[in-house]
């Protein structure tokens, strides 16, 4: 869903942000809840039918998301200015780099964890 201010930005820019209250007062909890399984599958090393059933979980959770796909400018990420790092899921520049490029992602694009970042977030 686009709403007419990322219609009037399109293609980005540096315009302010525009906060929101969107996806609602248990957004904070779903997104702590993405960088949790983030750093577990970071660390996990579960027998196979583990890994499987997570999968399977992982999966059933993107069809569920799938339908409210939205841009940047819609998107709650990134906006919601009560949440830490403002409700963003991050991800690693280092990360970002090995999925551009064709090579495997190095060792040290690995997530901080969860500790480093609550560490991070309460020195901003």
């Amino acid at each position: 869903m686009a709403t007419e201010f990322a219609r009037e930005h399109r293609g980005g820019d540096f315009s302010p942000i525009e906060p929101t209250t969107g996806g609602g007062p248990d957004y904070g909890r779903f997104v702590e809840a993405v960088r949790t399984v983030q750093d577990h599958a970071r660390a996990a090393d579960a027998p196979d039918e583990v890994i499987t059933k997570a999968a399977d979980l992982l999966e059933t959770v993107s069809k569920l998301l799938s339908p409210y796909d939205a841009d940047e400018w819609s998107s709650p990420a990134g906006r919601r200015m009560d949440l830490p790092s403002r409700g963003s899921v991050p991800i690693s520049l280092e990360m970002i780099c090995s999925m551009t490029s064709s090579a495997p992602p190095p060792i040290e694009a690995r997530r901080e964890s969860r500790k480093a970042r609550a560490v991070g977030d309460s020195q901003r």
